[in-house]
Formats: structure tokens, C-alpha cells, sequence
């Protein structure tokens, strides 16, 4: 009876414990985009892509000093890495060569999605984001 009562009781001071928010992650991708440079062929084959433009700000309140984003093009992907010293709160704008100098088909100009997968802290730690 004595355990019974041991038993409910943690029971009841562990439910009220609330669950704590899910951390957000410190860089918000603000723009990703890439422009095209037209036809290097002059006929119509369709259009070479640009480099990528990430715009990116730091939302959190420490130093970051690498970034990893993953690019995704139509059915192409790739991974670009920047380091650097991303402050807290500015705004940073940067070009990545991941897909220049690729052809595209006629009129068909889409445009990059970019996420986040890896930000490196100026202490050393890493979080890895899974999305």
C-alpha cells in the first residue's frame, strides 16, 4: 500500500512537469535565390544558372562561425559550408557556386530551396538540424 502511494504520487509530480520547448534554430534563411545568365549557345537551349544568394541572419544570442546549408536545384543537391564570424542579429548576404554553369530546359527557371543542416558555434559546438 505504502508503494502504491510512493508510485502515484511521483506519478503525479512528474505529469505536471511541462515538456520544454523545442529549441529554434539560430539562423533564419531569409532569401535563397539564383539568377540566370541567359543562353551561352545563343539559340534557345535553355538557360546556365547563376551563383546561388543565400541571405541569412543569426537569430541567436552566440557567435556562430560555420554554417552548412544544404541546396536543392530541380532534381540536383548540394552542400556548401561558410565560415566566418556570424554575429548575433546581422544580416549576411553571400554567393555559393553550387550549381553555376548548369543548363536548364527552355523557360523552366526554378528557383533553389535552401535549409540549414549544420551550425558550428565560436565555442566549438555543433548543432546538427534533421529535418
Amino acid at each position: 500500500m505504502i508503494r502504491a502511494a510512493i508510485a502515484l504520487a511521483a506519478a503525479i509530480a512528474t505529469a505536471g512537469t511541462p515538456t520544454p520547448p523545442p529549441r529554434p534554430d539560430p539562423i533564419r534563411i531569409d532569401r535563397c535565390h539564383v539568377s540566370y545568365l541567359g543562353n551561352p549557345h545563343g539559340f534557345s537551349l535553355g538557360e546556365t544558372v547563376g551563383p546561388v544568394r543565400i541571405n541569412f541572419t543569426n537569430v541567436g544570442n552566440a557567435p556562430v562561425s560555420a554554417v552548412t546549408f544544404t541546396i536543392a536545384l530541380g532534381s540536383k543537391r548540394a552542400s556548401v559550408r561558410d565560415t566566418g564570424t556570424f554575429s548575433p542579429h546581422v544580416s549576411i548576404e553571400h554567393l555559393y557556386d553550387a550549381f553555376r554553369g548548369t543548363e536548364v530546359g527552355p523557360s523552366h527557371e526554378p528557383q533553389p530551396l535552401c535549409a540549414v543542416r549544420s551550425v558550428e558555434f565560436a565555442d566549438g559546438s555543433v548543432l546538427q538540424i534533421s529535418r
